[in-house]
């Protein structure tokens, strides 16, 4: 029984799993295509028993049973909103509410309002940054 995939299905589980680890989601190389179900365990070889595998997770698996890797598609980019850039984004309303209503209503705290302005701006774009990297990892 031969352990090693060929050329072709190595490139089948790479494009598969994205080029990512399959059991951490790192996309930091190198990379191995690792037996799922260990080859020293009878396990076939096989682009169905195979996943994208870091150098860290590879070693830390070995030819033990047990670590199986997360689904296909597990680690790509969710739409979904992360607490603290939601909080950041509702204070960012706020404080712009508040920088017009300042500023409109009570024109000798003009500088305040342009400050409260200029917070809820910051913090919207702090919030779109938390955003950013909360779906990223």
């Amino acid at each position: 029984m031969d352990r090693t995939l060929s050329d072709k299905d190595r490139q089948i589980v790479f494009n598969r799993d994205g080029y990512r680890c399959r059991y951490c989601g790192t996309t930091i190389p190198p990379f191995h295509v690792d037996h799922v179900y260990p080859w020293s365990h009878n396990g076939e070889t096989s682009v169905e028993n195979s996943a994208v595998s870091c150098q860290n997770c590879n070693s830390k698996k070995h030819s033990s049973i047990g670590m199986w890797p997360k689904p296909i598609g597990y680690f790509e980019k969710k739409s979904h909103i992360n607490l603290p850039s939601m909080v950041l984004f509702i204070l960012s309303i706020v404080l712009l509410y508040n920088s017009l209503d300042t500023v409109l209503n009570y024109p000798s705290f003009m500088l305040m309002g342009k400050l409260f302005g200029l917070l809820g701006v910051l913090s919207g774009l702090i919030a779109t940054v938390v955003h950013i990297r909360g779906v990223d990892e």
